[in-house]
């Protein structure tokens, strides 16, 4: 079982303005990050079925 003591001695440091500002900037940064790579993968998807209805409609791309 952890100390709550220890818990709280590990965390002090965190509880800092500026330590919590880079800790939230890091967060966005990550979610910012992952929305692009999500945003990246649908355009992708779509650039694919606009190919794969010229093959099918005209016959080549």
């Amino acid at each position: 079982m952890v100390d709550k003591g220890t818990f709280l001695y590990i965390l002090a440091p965190l509880l800092e303005k500026q330590d919590v500002l880079i800790m939230i900037l890091f967060v966005y940064l990550y979610l910012f990050k992952t929305f692009c790579l999500f945003a990246l993968f649908c355009i992708q998807k779509i650039d694919e079925e606009i190919d794969f209805f010229y093959i099918e409609e005209i016959g080549r791309l």
